[in-house]
Protein backbone atom coordinates (compact mmCIF):
# COMPACT_ATOMS: atom_id res chain seq x y z
CA UNK A 1 0.00 0.00 0.00
CA UNK A 2 1.26 3.23 -0.64
CA UNK A 3 1.11 6.01 1.68
CA UNK A 4 -0.19 9.54 -0.15
CA UNK A 5 0.80 12.95 1.22
CA UNK A 6 -1.48 16.53 1.36
CA UNK A 7 0.00 19.53 1.28
CA UNK A 8 -1.76 21.17 4.03
CA UNK A 9 -4.17 23.93 3.11
CA UNK A 10 -2.05 27.38 2.76
CA UNK A 11 -4.87 28.63 5.87
CA UNK A 12 -3.49 25.51 7.91
CA UNK A 13 0.65 26.22 7.19
CA UNK A 14 -0.21 29.95 8.22
CA UNK A 15 -1.85 29.22 11.60
CA UNK A 16 0.27 26.47 12.39
CA UNK A 17 3.05 29.08 12.98
CA UNK A 18 1.12 31.62 14.96
CA UNK A 19 1.00 31.05 18.54
CA UNK A 20 -2.24 31.23 19.59
CA UNK A 21 -2.98 32.26 23.15
CA UNK A 22 -6.53 33.87 24.47
CA UNK A 23 -9.25 35.36 22.44
CA UNK A 24 -8.17 38.60 23.83
CA UNK A 25 -4.49 38.23 24.13
CA UNK A 26 -1.83 38.86 21.07
CA UNK A 27 -1.16 35.65 19.02
CA UNK A 28 2.65 36.11 17.58
CA UNK A 29 3.83 35.43 14.14
CA UNK A 30 6.90 33.15 14.91
CA UNK A 31 9.29 32.61 12.16
CA UNK A 32 10.11 36.80 13.08
CA UNK A 33 10.83 38.09 16.20
CA UNK A 34 11.37 41.38 16.07
CA UNK A 35 8.56 43.74 13.70
CA UNK A 36 6.21 42.65 11.40
CA UNK A 37 5.72 38.86 10.45
CA UNK A 38 6.42 37.99 6.69
CA UNK A 39 4.75 34.95 5.36
CA UNK A 40 6.97 34.02 3.02
CA UNK A 41 6.25 30.56 1.80
CA UNK A 42 3.24 31.72 -0.47
CA UNK A 43 2.32 35.30 -2.20
CA UNK A 44 -1.36 36.83 -3.45
CA UNK A 45 1.11 38.80 -5.93
CA UNK A 46 3.82 37.08 -7.68
CA UNK A 47 6.68 37.50 -5.78
CA UNK A 48 5.62 39.66 -3.07
CA UNK A 49 5.58 38.25 0.19
CA UNK A 50 2.60 39.64 2.47
CA UNK A 51 2.92 40.68 5.96
CA UNK A 52 1.51 37.92 8.73
CA UNK A 53 -1.08 40.25 9.96
CA UNK A 54 -2.47 41.49 6.45
CA UNK A 55 -2.78 37.27 5.95
CA UNK A 56 -4.50 36.80 8.99
CA UNK A 57 -6.83 39.87 8.20
CA UNK A 58 -7.45 37.93 5.14
CA UNK A 59 -7.71 34.39 6.23
CA UNK A 60 -10.14 35.65 9.08
CA UNK A 61 -12.83 38.14 6.94
CA UNK A 62 -12.10 37.10 3.93
CA UNK A 63 -11.04 40.29 2.29
CA UNK A 64 -7.78 41.28 0.78
CA UNK A 65 -7.31 44.53 2.69
CA UNK A 66 -6.11 46.06 -1.00
CA UNK A 67 -4.53 49.34 -0.63
CA UNK A 68 -5.98 49.62 3.19
CA UNK A 69 -3.44 49.72 6.06
CA UNK A 70 -4.26 46.37 8.30
CA UNK A 71 -4.09 48.07 11.66
CA UNK A 72 -3.58 47.05 15.51
CA UNK A 73 -5.52 47.93 18.33
CA UNK A 74 -2.99 46.09 20.60
CA UNK A 75 0.20 47.99 18.55
CA UNK A 76 2.33 44.91 18.90
CA UNK A 77 3.17 44.34 15.22
CA UNK A 78 4.28 40.52 15.68
CA UNK A 79 0.34 40.27 16.32
CA UNK A 80 -2.15 38.14 14.09
CA UNK A 81 -5.43 37.93 16.40
CA UNK A 82 -8.31 39.25 13.90
CA UNK A 83 -9.99 40.59 16.61
CA UNK A 84 -7.01 42.88 17.32
CA UNK A 85 -7.35 44.16 13.37
CA UNK A 86 -8.80 46.76 11.60
CA UNK A 87 -8.89 48.40 8.30
CA UNK A 88 -8.12 51.50 7.97
CA UNK A 89 -6.21 54.59 5.81
CA UNK A 90 -2.78 55.55 6.45
CA UNK A 91 -3.41 59.20 7.93
CA UNK A 92 -5.93 57.02 10.35
CA UNK A 93 -3.45 54.63 11.08
CA UNK A 94 -1.33 57.95 12.22
CA UNK A 95 -3.63 59.31 13.75
CA UNK A 96 -4.09 56.42 15.99
CA UNK A 97 -0.25 56.28 16.53
CA UNK A 98 -0.34 60.02 17.76
CA UNK A 99 -3.52 59.47 20.22
CA UNK A 100 -1.81 56.80 21.39
CA UNK A 101 1.74 58.10 22.05
CA UNK A 102 3.62 55.69 19.94
CA UNK A 103 5.74 58.30 18.08
CA UNK A 104 9.36 58.01 19.46
CA UNK A 105 10.33 61.88 19.17
CA UNK A 106 13.24 63.30 21.63
CA UNK A 107 15.45 61.34 23.66
CA UNK A 108 13.00 58.28 23.30
CA UNK A 109 14.75 58.19 19.57
CA UNK A 110 17.10 55.38 19.36
CA UNK A 111 19.80 58.13 18.12
CA UNK A 112 19.31 60.88 20.21
CA UNK A 113 22.44 62.13 21.12
CA UNK A 114 20.28 65.07 23.22
CA UNK A 115 17.98 64.94 26.41
CA UNK A 116 15.06 67.00 26.60
CA UNK A 117 16.93 68.82 29.36
CA UNK A 118 20.05 69.57 26.95
CA UNK A 119 17.50 71.44 24.21
CA UNK A 120 15.83 73.53 27.16
CA UNK A 121 19.68 74.79 28.30
CA UNK A 122 20.71 74.87 24.55
CA UNK A 123 18.41 77.36 24.04
CA UNK A 124 18.53 79.18 27.18
CA UNK A 125 22.39 79.73 26.22
CA UNK A 126 21.14 80.63 22.46
CA UNK A 127 18.75 83.45 24.52
CA UNK A 128 21.78 84.52 25.95
CA UNK A 129 23.57 84.97 23.18
CA UNK A 130 25.93 82.12 23.55
CA UNK A 131 27.00 81.07 19.84
CA UNK A 132 26.31 78.01 18.06
CA UNK A 133 29.55 77.09 17.72
CA UNK A 134 29.99 77.11 21.44
CA UNK A 135 26.78 75.17 22.53
CA UNK A 136 27.73 72.57 19.63
CA UNK A 137 31.05 72.12 21.38
CA UNK A 138 29.83 72.14 24.57
CA UNK A 139 27.65 69.08 23.90
CA UNK A 140 29.43 67.23 21.23
CA UNK A 141 27.10 68.03 18.18
CA UNK A 142 27.56 69.86 15.10
CA UNK A 143 26.88 74.11 14.73
CA UNK A 144 23.81 72.24 12.31
CA UNK A 145 22.57 70.50 14.94
CA UNK A 146 22.53 73.39 17.48
CA UNK A 147 21.13 75.57 15.01
CA UNK A 148 17.74 73.48 13.89
CA UNK A 149 16.87 73.00 17.65
CA UNK A 150 17.85 77.01 17.89
CA UNK A 151 15.37 77.57 14.92
CA UNK A 152 12.79 74.83 16.20
CA UNK A 153 13.45 72.64 13.01
CA UNK A 154 13.90 69.76 15.46
CA UNK A 155 12.68 69.44 19.47
CA UNK A 156 9.68 71.59 18.18
CA UNK A 157 7.38 69.86 20.66
CA UNK A 158 9.61 71.49 23.32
Amino acid sequence: MTRIYFRKSLAERFWSNVVKRGDDECWAYRPNTKGYGRYANFSIEKGKNVLSHRFAYLLAYGVDPGAKQVCHTCDNPRCCNPRHLFLGTTQENTADRDAKGRMARGSRQANAKLTEEDVVRIRELRSQGVSHGRIAKMFHVSVGTIKDIDHRRTWHHL
